[in-house]
């Protein structure tokens, strides 16, 4: 698969590591992720970046092979020899933390919600376990109910930074019009683990709970967030062990309809979510809302509970 792009040496010889190239079998098709060592192959998925986030945000092929070189991370995921996932990593260091930084993740706009991204992830995970490195940390939107469910559920990442405007303006489909906040996942390794060790989902997910929220919800016609009250919140971090943080399932068709309320959301979650990292508390899963489909909530504990 991918002979095109991979064969790109002198003499027909692979620029890839074929120790990181495994084959996963989907139900659709099959998808194989490699690891890519060369700029001619980054130049190749140019074009799959653009379509995920737009010409501006595309990171430069010069770039990327800079951090391969550098202890960083470039994987790229195939069918049929046609890139559909990329994902792009380098080191990183906070304090006295050293982790993998995990910049990008792009998959085909068409062929989202078919767990390539996933899989992208499992490898850096496994790389991650074979390279030196204990952690592997990224910034995701808290506002995408999908992502934080993949990202807290699925892999057992959990939250512990929430990050103001952390990019800035930004002008792709997927964020024009909302800041760029962010919440910061940790994903810690187990040294010696296998690839089949892995876990494929967070201990144990919990059902609908009622917890103690950071802010209510009118949900009369689209779900519409009241302001936070940070006395509250930091008085229920005296008294309660978790506390929930409620969120839409769908911030684009709310976004489309009215980008007031779109806004309402980010601003509602930066002054709780802010609030209670600030508190020493984590976010470590995304459940359901009993009764109302159109709401998740945020668990956060406190650090070590």
């Amino acid at each position: 698969m991918a002979d095109t792009l991979l064969q790109s040496g002198q003499g027909g010889d692979s620029m890839i590591d074929t120790r990181h190239r495994i084959t996963i079998r989907q139900t659709v098709a099959e998808i194989e992720i490699v690891e890519l060592q060369g700029a001619e192959q980054m130049e190749a998925l140019q074009r799959l970046q653009e379509e995920a986030w737009g010409s501006e945000e595309r990171v430069p092929a010069s770039q990327m092979t800079a951090a391969v070189h550098n202890g960083g991370l470039v994987l790229a995921a195939f069918i049929r020899d046609r890139p559909v996932g990329l994902s792009y990593a380098f080191p990183g260091r906070k304090k006295d933390a050293v982790y993998l930084w995990s910049q990008r993740l792009a998959v085909d706009p068409k062929l989202r919600d078919r767990g390539i991204g996933e899989q992208l992830r499992r490898v850096q995970y496994q790389w991650v376990l074979e390279n030196g490195y204990t952690e592997i940390r990224w910034s995701f939107d808290p506002l995408r109910a999908r992502n934080a469910h993949l990202n807290l559920n699925k892999l057992g990442a959990v939250g512990i930074e929430y990050v103001k405007d952390l990019y800035g303006q930004r002008h792709d489909p997927a964020n024009q019009g909302l800041l760029s906040d962010r919440m910061i996942v940790s994903w810690h390794v187990v040294p010696q683990t296998e690839l089949r060790e892995v876990p494929t989902t967070a201990p144990n997910p919990l059902d609908a709970v009622e917890l103690p929220q950071a802010f209510d919800v009118d949900t009369r016609i689209f779900p519409l967030p009241c302001q936070s009250d940070v006395q509250w919140i930091e008085q229920q971090m005296l008294q309660a062990n978790r506390i929930g943080v409620l969120v839409c399932t769908d911030i684009d068709e709310i976004r489309a309809h009215s980008p007031s309320v779109a806004l309402a959301w980010r601003m509602a979650l930066r002054e709780a979510m802010s609030c209670l990292f600030a508190g020493g508390m984590q976010a470590v899963a995304l459940l359901p809302v009993a009764g109302e489909p159109r709401l998740r909530q945020y668990l956060f504990e406190h650090r070590g509970a």
